[in-house]
């Protein structure tokens, strides 16, 4: 028989589906642990994971189990954490095992161990290691370390390497000598002897975590390149305080990403926010917050976990970041004396008030440096940005082409009108609030319709979009351009009444 495709020839295929994903609003920490390797984000899905890795003595994982224990009033826990390696110091390089090493009885048959080792732009082969004496894991350490530390002693790299077992992971560690840019690799069987590398969990095929060195580096280039990795976060924070100097620095960087960056937790004592807050106050996006500093205390924690519990997708998904309670947190004001002086300079606490004798206690004010002033506002506009830009990028990933004319008008508008639906519906956008003159005025000057106005008190926004030629350098590109006016979901914080009696 003749093949029915010589006539009929159709191929099937699965079109429109979405490869751009929304961005998480989870916590990204910036640690200066030695396990977390540089140039990489780890994320996390629960605090067992993070003791699993960094250690259950560790900060990291004291830091998640408050995390993931928080639960919102909309019976909500935070899916995920993320962390970054802290280099405003520099780190070195190292190789941490994955997997137990071989067993003290296999080492001690070994007298003539060898590997090979790059690091720092050398090369060197460490042999004639005799194990036939340990009796524990740091004796094989302090042999390599000894070897390893003579096999380059002009260089400080080599010179000051530390080889350990680290005996809550169950791994050796070979860390360089230097907090410096330079490479490393995985170890490799020497030219002779016994090849130790294996046995040690550190040749290429046992999968160690690989850490390159980088050299002291500035707040702004390492957010910046932790950005570039992934911008699945939505809120950040240093593990190991920066100075004010570093912080001045990281609330610079936040504003100029325009709210791409996230939002900067930065906890401060109650006696420095007269110094802090006027380095960051013209800076949107920092939130500065008083803390009681114990051991238990994690104030600065709760605009994280709000944020990392909130659903866009959900009808009245939006929250408000005042009021909200975290189980253990330490309250950090009890005046009102207090209260008043970090309010009028939006400076949040975790304040203590009661009722009827019984203390209660919340985040407040739940406010932020710079132009956006509410923090709620600004975590509803850096996900009504991304949202608008995953629907842009999956259309144009998953069709021929966008025209370039009326049509692809309508069809920029019909893209970004799904968008608005949703932020209606969660509360990003809020129908029917009540707009100032000024604020109509305002309307009026950006787009030049003296209408606009009456469209988002009424709809809760107003859209206008163009497609037109763009040139540069020689290059003209066709883009849909467009101004989306919205009225922002605001939060009700404070109650004022008067009762008649007649």
């Amino acid at each position: 028989m003749i093949s029915q495709s010589q006539y009929v020839d159709i191929t099937s295929g699965v079109g429109g589906q979405a490869q751009a994903g929304a961005r998480e609003h989870i916590l990204r920490v910036f640690t200066a642990s030695s396990y977390m390797p540089s140039n990489t984000v780890l994320e996390f899905s629960s605090s067992g994971a993070v003791g699993e890795y960094f250690g259950y003595n560790s900060r990291e994982y004291a830091l998640a189990q408050v995390y993931f224990g928080f639960v919102s009033v909309q019976q909500q826990s935070p899916s995920k954490i993320s962390f970054c390696a802290d280099i405003s110091s520099g780190k070195a390089p190292f190789l941490r095992a994955t997997a137990a090493p071989t067993s003290l009885a296999n080492f001690k048959t070994v007298k003539d161990g060898a590997f090979t080792l790059s690091l720092g732009g050398l090369t060197s082969e460490v042999t004639g290691l005799d194990f036939s004496a340990v009796t524990a894991y740091s004796d094989v350490a302090a042999a390599v370390q000894g070897a390893l530390r003579g096999a380059q002693s002009a260089n400080a790299m080599w010179q000051n390497i530390t080889f350990e077992f680290d005996a809550e992971s169950g791994g050796f560690v070979l860390t360089g000598g230097e907090a410096q840019a330079g490479a490393i690799v995985a170890l490799s069987a020497g030219k002779s002897g016994t090849d130790i590398s294996s046995m040690l969990g550190l040749n290429e095929a046992s999968n160690p975590v690989v850490s390159q060195g980088v050299s002291a580096t500035s707040y702004g280039q390492m957010l910046t390149e932790s950005l570039n990795i992934s911008n699945n976060y939505g809120t950040f924070a240093f593990l190991t305080q920066p100075d004010n100097e570093g912080i001045s620095e990281i609330a610079a960087w936040t504003q100029g990403q325009n709210l791409l960056g996230g939002m900067y937790l930065q906890p401060i004592a109650k006696s420095d926010y007269s110094v802090v807050q006027p380095l960051v106050k013209d800076y949107s996006g920092t939130a500065l917050i008083a803390d009681a500093f114990t051991p238990y205390s994690y104030a600065w924690l709760v605009p994280a976990c709000v944020a990392a519990t909130t659903n866009f997708n959900r009808v009245n998904g939006t929250q408000n970041y005042m009021y909200k309670q975290m189980p253990g947190v330490e309250p950090s004001v009890t005046t009102d004396a207090e209260y008043e002086a970090l309010s009028a300079v939006r400076v949040n606490f975790y304040g203590s008030t009661q009722q009827a004798g019984t203390p209660i206690a919340f985040f407040q004010p739940g406010k932020l440096q710079g132009e956006v002033e509410d923090m709620g506002v600004y975590m509803n506009e850096l996900w009504l940005k991304d949202a608008a830009a995953v629907e842009f990028l999956n259309y144009q990933l998953s069709v021929p082409k966008w025209p370039a004319n009326a049509s692809g008008r309508a069809t920029g508008d019909g893209l970004l009108q799904g968008v608005i639906e949703t932020a209606k519906n969660n509360g990003s956008i809020s129908q029917g609030k009540e707009l100032t003159n000024t604020q109509k005025a305002y309307i009026t000057s950006l787009t030049g319709d003296a209408d606009a106005w009456r469209s988002v008190y009424s709809e809760g926004n107003y859209l206008h979009s163009q497609i037109v030629p763009v040139t540069a350098n020689g290059n003209t590109v066709y883009e849909y351009q467009y101004t989306l006016v919205y009225s922002k979901g605001d939060s009700v914080r404070k109650v004022t009444g008067t009762h008649t009696l007649i």
